[in-house]
């Protein structure tokens, strides 16, 4: 499908939200995409971004999936796809092997726990998320990724939404490197980096606490005041 088709049956699925949201790096914004909301009914949309993704990671490279939060969702079904590719092809292509990350407490940096550190060493690793927007969680999923002694090869997104199209990426470790990007669909919105430069947070528009980064935001800035 085309991106207008996607956003149109995200529409159609109930996925996109109005109001006041943070999203990732602390970026405001008035529209919200609910990736939690696709995985949860695992419906035909779900099945049709999976499908998606997997014919651009099927591989017959060993590789190892890392992710964090939905994407790390999103992981475990895309792997139960290609699992079945390649048992039905076993000569053409190899089922991945996958790590979660995540946090010791909160604010703290990324981690693998349980071992998972051993599965990404000296393995060429992917990572897969619901959703790209400044590159902060990648910055962060990359850095682990290299002090756990793995090398990336490329990166994969269910949605786009920074504005800016891409089919590579430079990446944050280590510097200077380049590695394919992958988007599903792409969805360009009003984003706004700052309070100062959000219209909401000048209308006093409350910050919508239950999806998105707006609860951690909002133990630090409060709910924004109007203007006069």
């Amino acid at each position: 499908m085309q991106n207008e088709q996607w956003f149109s049956a995200c529409l159609d699925a109930g996925m996109v939200e109005l109001g006041h949201f943070i999203l990732s790096g602390d970026v405001h914004t008035g529209e919200y995409m609910n990736v939690a909301t696709l995985l949860s009914r695992r419906g035909k949309l779900l099945d049709e971004f999976v499908q998606e993704a997997a014919a651009y990671l099927r591989s017959p490279m060993p590789f190892v999936f890392v992710g964090t939060g939905n994407g790390a969702h999103f992981i475990n079904i895309v792997v139960q796809v290609l699992g079945q590719q390649a048992y039905q092809s076993p000569d053409l292509w190899t089922a991945p092997k996958f790590a979660y990350a995540s946090r010791f407490e909160p604010g703290g940096r990324l981690e693998f726990r349980r071992g998972q550190d051993a599965v990404v060493r000296n393995a060429p690793v992917v990572i897969i998320d619901d959703v790209y927007v400044t590159g902060k969680t990648f910055g962060e999923l990359e850095e682990l990724i290299y002090r756990s002694g793995g090398t990336l090869h490329s990166e994969v997104v269910l949605l786009n939404r920074s504005g800016e199209s891409m089919s590579e990426r430079r990446i944050a470790c280590p510097t200077g490197i380049t590695v394919p990007f992958h988007a599903v669909f792409e969805w360009s919105s009003d984003l706004w980096p700052t309070a100062a430069l959000c219209p909401k947070c000048h209308l006093g528009v409350p910050i919508n606490l239950e999806v998105g980064k707006g609860a951690a935001y909002h133990r630090v800035h409060g709910h924004p005041v109007a203007k006069s």
